[in-house]
């Protein structure tokens, strides 16, 4: 199928790229045609990957043929580990892709489902969720394009009620952009995320000075992506891969060379942060901690181990795919794929011939190799690899000597170190400053917490749980109220009121055919009319709700509530004879209880004791909308 039907593995991305093609080709020349166009995109994308360093599997794309009335497309798996850049870079790279060719749909996901759309969660239609967004999240244009529900008949022709099938909707995206472009505040969230790429790429190498073997050394001045499965190899080591480092039989502590190495910050962390002694048995020693060389021997050694895991899960062997084939600069293809990065200016105007020219040239061929030369050859192992680049270096300890010589410095590390107050401007930048309303303390109105609580406790909540209250948007559900409808009917109708409630003439009866004598006392009110309101009943509840507040409030949990201020008593007569007893009049010393005050009050402690931090106060309030000041007070 043209779409991916499994479910997506944790930590992989899933995208699929659906190019305009003729609806009439066989299936011979529709692989050839997207073979070319495949050939296409990733020259048009090269200069963004080439030198990109993934976490763990690179950007690629396959053809596959559809079936059926399935379109033909080409589509990709990215593997992207504990670095969710990856992810977002990948994401970057389709809508670029989609800008730059007209008419190219692109979607994307992952174990989440349509995970960009996180972005914009605040301002997404409400009839949006995971289960309604199937097959309707497109990247088209270089911008997000969302099929919506269709709201009236006259778009019932155009727009799908029910979740669409894959080709249908590729050409609602194409034959009806205007509908299905987001809205321009989803853009903006997209666009927020996105707008750091591509520099954010390159602000996230480290370059830093490692002591390492020559053989390591080698290995990464011919393929310096190997860097990352040798991380990961050792971050991840487990017991089994530790007996392997035992000898180190691969990688002794022999012929070492300070070679510089390119890592993602995100690698660098990795090695930097684990506390990691070498066995006895392999020979490998550390500087004391206090010596400057540490630090370079220390990611030297964790580098080394983690090549050595990584030879060891091979089975110590050569690949057996012949992956290393006479590169051939005549053949047509690569011509046409370096033609195609001077023209996009991958070479950066550098002299043809110059060092910084062979650097990226060998670049391009290593890229060329692995994603257009041989499409059908299958991926080689790392640890296949490295046993293939050490048979085939040419390197020798004395150049490595020589470029020792005149390496920069590391770069410095300082950043992983995050002070308390880098982390709350992180967070601060991160979060936005949607709140500016909430800067100035004179500006908040406390009676917003008081009033919300009420909307919020009055609020009927559904199956979908608890309903924050909201401002009216017009879209809301029709709520009816049955009590309300029959008061209505009451003054319109101008029901007469009974004198007794005893009385014989009642509008209905529940008659109980029952002989037993202890069901009369059970038997309900002779009487049940709609125009009669329970005066007497609410009275007394209110008067039982009085009388419980006044015991309530000589305990310890009353005396917890702020009270309503005491009024100044009226002057009264001696000779003015009494009144009945009424029961406000019991306790000259009760004061009920100010529940907004108290409400007010106890809110605001319980945010205090958040610290800054999250917590039930502020998430409640967060929701209704209301955002309450930081105080030190």
């Amino acid at each position: 199928m043209a779409e991916f039907t499994k479910k997506v593995p944790e930590d992989v991305v899933e995208y699929t790229i659906y190019p305009p093609l003729p609806g009439d080709l066989e299936k011979e020349h529709l692989k050839i045609l997207l073979d070319d166009l495949l050939e296409v995109y990733l020259t048009q994308l090269s200069p963004e990957i080439i030198n990109y360093l993934w976490q763990k599997d690179p950007f690629e794309l396959h053809a596959v043929l559809g079936k059926g009335d399935e379109p033909g497309c080409l589509q990709g798996q990215t593997n992207y580990g504990d670095n969710i850049d990856d992810e977002w870079f990948i994401v970057y790279l389709l809508f670029q892709l989609t800008k730059a060719c007209p008419g190219l749909v692109a979607s994307i996901h992952d174990n989440d489902g349509e995970f960009i759309l996180i972005e914009a969660a605040e301002v997404l239609p409400k009839w949006l969720d995971p289960d309604t967004a199937e097959n309707r999240i497109f990247i088209y244009n270089g911008e997000l394009h969302i099929i919506p529900i269709p709201e009236n008949a006259n778009e019932m022709s155009d727009l799908p009620l029910f979740t669409p099938s894959v080709p249908d909707a590729v050409n609602i995206v194409r034959e009806h952009e205007h509908l299905t472009k987001a809205k321009p505040e989803i853009q903006n969230a997209i666009m927020k995320k996105l707008q750091t790429f591509p520099e954010k790429a390159s602000q996230n190498l480290h370059y830093a000075n490692c002591y390492i073997p020559t053989s390591v050394a080698s290995v990464l001045e011919q393929n310096p992506s190997l860097v990352a499965p040798a991380v990961e190899a050792f971050y991840y080591r487990d017991p089994v891969d530790l007996k392997a480092c035992r000898s180190m039989k691969n990688f002794p502590q022999e012929d070492m060379v300070i070679y510089r190495v390119k890592f993602t910050r995100f690698m660098y962390a990795q090695l930097l942060q684990q506390d990691f002694q070498p066995d006895r048995r392999s020979g490998w020693t550390l500087p004391s901690k206090t010596n400057s060389q540490f630090k370079q021997d220390d990611i030297g050694l964790k580098l080394a181990h983690g090549f050595e895991i990584l030879c060891a899960r091979c089975g110590g062997k050569k690949s057996s795919i012949n992956g290393h084939t006479q590169f051939n600069e005549q053949d047509g293809r690569w011509q046409r794929y370096l033609q195609a990065l001077k023209d996009n200016g991958f070479f950066k105007n550098e002299l043809e011939g110059s060092k910084h020219y062979k650097i990226l040239l060998e670049d391009a061929k290593s890229f060329y190799t692995d994603n257009l030369a041989n499409q059908k050859r299958k991926k080689k192992e790392p640890g296949n690899s490295i046993f293939d680049l050490l048979d085939s270096s040419t390197y020798s300890m004395e150049d490595f000597k020589k470029k020792e010589k005149v390496l920069p410095p590391s770069d410095d590390d300082s950043w992983i170190e995050v002070s308390p107050d880098d982390l709350d401007q992180l967070l601060h930048t991160t979060v936005g400053t949607t709140q500016s309303n909430t800067t100035q303390q004179d500006t908040f109105d406390l009676s917003q917490i008081s009033q919300s609580m009420k909307s919020f406790v009055d609020n009927v909540s559904s199956v979908d749980g608890v309903e924050f209250p909201k401002e009216d948007d017009g879209d809301g559900e029709i709520q009816f109220d049955g009590m309300g409808f029959i008061h209505a009917m009451q003054k319109m109708f101008d029901f007469p009121e009974d004198k007794d409630d005893d009385s014989d003439d009642d509008i209905d009866e529940y008659d109980w055919q029952d002989d037993d004598d202890d069901i009369d006392d059970l038997r309900p009110s002779k009487s049940f009319q709609l125009d009669k309101p329970k005066i007497k009943t609410d009275q007394k509840i209110k008067q039982y709700m009085e009388q419980m507040d006044r015991e309530l409030d000589k305990t310890e949990m009353g005396k917890s509530f702020d009270k309503v201020p005491k009024s100044k008593p009226a002057s009264t007569s001696a000779n003015k004879p009494k009144k009945s007893c009424n029961i406000e009049d019991e306790d000259d010393d009760f004061r009920p209880v100010d529940i907004d005050l108290t409400l007010v009050k106890n809110t605001l402690q319980s945010f205090s004791a958040q610290q800054g931090l999250a917590g039930p106060a502020s998430h409640i309030l967060n929701n209704m909308g209301i955002h309450i000041p930081q105080n030190a007070d």
